[in-house]
């Protein structure tokens, strides 16, 4: 396993396997997206054909540059959309993207309380993958 890079390169394409379920034509719906940690696949390390099988028929991607800008949730806290390199005994071509209060400098992930919030971050993060056409 290779050790996890401090960066992803801002247009180094992130290849997400989608369900069915989780896309309207070339559109990635909020369902795709997990605050948890959204995996994905480095295009580095992945051809994103061999994502395709059963479970996901469709692959979605994005780069950094296209996440979405900080979501302001109140007067004191922004959360921010952020990709980190996180290769695992699966995939060395593993990583994720994330949310996080706006300025940490952890690459760990932090999953906001509020329903309102987590509903708006996972639209706004689903609006920046695109349907890749395999």
């Amino acid at each position: 396993m290779r050790s996890p890079d401090d960066e992803i390169p801002e247009h180094e394409p992130l290849f997400r396997g989608l369900e069915a379920a989780w896309c309207a034509g070339a559109i990635v719906l909020a369902e795709a997206v997990d605050l948890e940690g959204s995996s994905c696949e480095r295009g580095e390390h992945r051809d994103p054909v061999s994502i395709v099988c059963d479970r996901w028929p469709s692959v979605g991607w994005v780069t950094r540059e296209r996440l979405p800008p900080p979501h302001v949730q109140d007067a004191r806290i922004a959360w921010e959309t952020f990709a980190v390199d996180d290769p695992n005994d699966r995939s060395d071509a593993h990583c994720e993207v994330r949310v996080r209060h706006l300025g940490e400098a952890s690459r760990a992930n932090r999953k906001p309380g509020s329903r309102t919030v987590k509903e708006a971050l996972r639209i706004a993060i689903s609006r920046s993958f695109r349907v890749l056409p395999i």
